[in-house]
């Protein structure tokens, strides 16, 4: 066989299965932001109950650990800029997470603010139990997709080489 046919073999088969690993990453990315999302309303409610700050104060306050996604994506930043309804629309129009998560972030925003304390940390708590059971329901078909994607990438791979053999 020539060398520059089996370089160019080892491309091709290299490519699909990237792909692959990169689908399967791509499977991920609701199931990341859902926790991430889960754990600024976990931040977001205890600075409610003992900061008692300005709003967009406390969004600035909830960045690092698992919240780190939504950092990096700009979701904090622009809340605190635009409040969190525009922040959220403009991150669903940037990133994909599933329409039940969609919902219930829109859920918790529309009370976000705009009631009294204990208000607030009960729409806090609401929105993380129902994130938790999104997040409980989401995992396991999360990690069965991803494995399907790597699984096919592979199996491409090893097809392609085998044809272009």
């Amino acid at each position: 066989m020539q060398p520059v046919k089996a370089i160019g073999i080892a491309l091709i088969s290299g490519a699909i299965f990237l792909c692959g690993i990169m689908l399967s990453r791509a499977q991920g990315e609701p199931l990341k932001y859902a926790k991430a999302f889960l754990a600024l309303i976990t931040r977001l409610r205890s600075q409610i109950e003992y900061s008692r700050g300005e709003l967009r104060a406390l969004f600035l306050q909830c960045t690092g650990g698992e919240a780190a996604p939504l950092e990096a994506a700009g979701f904090i930043a622009d809340a605190a800029e635009l409040g969190w309804d525009a922040a959220l629309e403009k991150f669903c129009n940037r990133f994909c997470i599933d329409a039940e998560t969609r919902d219930a972030l829109f859920e918790f925003g529309g009370l976000l603010g705009k009631t009294g304390v204990e208000e607030q940390l009960a729409n806090c708590d609401r929105a993380a139990a129902r994130l938790g059971a999104i997040i409980g329901a989401l995992a396991p078909e999360t990690a069965k997709k991803a494995k399907m994607w790597r699984t096919l990438g592979a199996s491409g791979a090893l097809m392609a080489a085998l044809i272009l053999l």
